[in-house]
């Protein structure tokens, strides 16, 4: 049984972008207001300045940065965008913002823009959105596993999961390409609050959009929304549901079960040490060609096996009961 709790799920980090290409009174006004950057030239302009200690002072607060960008087009001449990255949740441990409380606190946030003067008249599109789920862990053990199971499982196409930080690694980041959809990291080591390693986790997705592409701000409003966001990389079936790790040395004993057992070829067992071997030391790019190296990476995933990194102990877990707790976050 899992010794693990949901302790928090919402947005954790929300951008706000609106257009602000025609003239408008909120445009003079950003003109007037300190910053770093020009809104007349183009490039960014950051609404902070740099306080008598050196830090950093944003124009709406500590939770929230301001910016404007000013691009150039020889077809649509000047184009400026207005956006906010915003922190709508409580300031401390637990500061995930709930669908439930997004609605009040976008509208303390906007009350606070046009008392500042830096408000446009028209709704903004959302640009970004991360949504997150917060587990603590009893037995810090367990918090460990997930970490390692995440790291080291089968990614759906070209995602992938990358250790971030020193060891003792308290960090994973899956990418696509170098783009970041995904982290999973240790909340009580990012906030140095004295809690155990792998003692609370955050589990957290990261979606980005373009202007075409951007979602309404209904969609915040929406725990199903949330959810689907979540679930895109969280959810079941992106990764592999089974994760086995293997130690060199018992690599091939490994193997030969899954043929005893009628789960692969003798032909896939030998396509799959040599392939083990070329990802452990990092070659696989220097031996298989793209296409070739993407049928193994298929194989291994509906396997579920990875190679171990050096002086590991080997894994054999079930990735879909380690996030079992985390998805019944959103399970109503």
């Amino acid at each position: 049984m899992s010794s693990g709790s949901v302790v928090g799920a919402g947005w954790h980090d929300t951008y706000f972008r609106w257009d602000i290409s025609t003239p408008q009174r909120v445009v003079s006004r950003l003109e007037q207001l300190p910053g770093q950057g020009s809104l007349a030239q183009p490039g960014k302009k950051l609404y902070a300045e740099r306080d008598r200690f050196g830090k950093w002072q944003h124009l709406l607060g500590s939770e929230n940065v301001l910016l404007s960008y000013t691009v150039h087009t020889p077809k649509h001449g000047i184009i400026r965008r207005l956006e906010v990255q915003a922190h709508l949740g409580d300031s401390g441990e637990d500061d995930l913002c709930a669908p439930t409380i997004f609605e009040p606190r976008w509208k303390k946030l906007q009350l606070f823009m046009a008392m500042v003067g830096v408000l446009p008249p028209e709704d903004p599109a959302c640009v970004r959105v991360d949504a997150a789920v917060d587990v603590g862990y009893g037995d810090t053990r367990e918090g460990q596993r997930v970490l390692e199971a995440l790291r080291f499982a089968r990614w759906p196409g070209q995602w992938y999961a990358e250790w971030q930080g020193p060891p003792p690694y308290t960090t994973v980041a899956i990418k696509k390409g170098r783009n970041t959809v995904g982290r999973v990291y240790c909340r009580n080591t990012k906030l140095r609050n004295g809690g155990a390693r792998w003692g609370k986790l955050r589990f957290e997705s990261e979606h980005r959009f373009t202007w075409r592409e951007a979602r309404p701000l209904e969609d915040l409003r929406s725990e199903t929304a949330a959810a689907v966001f979540w679930g895109s990389v969280f959810g079941q079936g992106k990764a592999a549901g089974t994760v086995t790790r293997i130690k060199r040395e018992v690599q091939t004993m490994k193997l030969i079960e899954r043929v005893q057992l009628g789960e692969i070829t003798a032909a896939q067992f030998e396509q799959l040490t040599g392939f083990l071997d070329a990802e452990r030391l990092g070659l696989t790019d220097r031996v298989y060609k793209p296409e070739t190296a993407r049928r193994r990476r298929s194989l291994a995933k509906d396997l579920g096996v990875s190679p171990a990194d050096a002086e590991v102990e080997a894994l054999d877990v079930s990735l879909d009961e380690l996030l079992e707790v985390p998805r019944s976050a959103w399970a109503a």
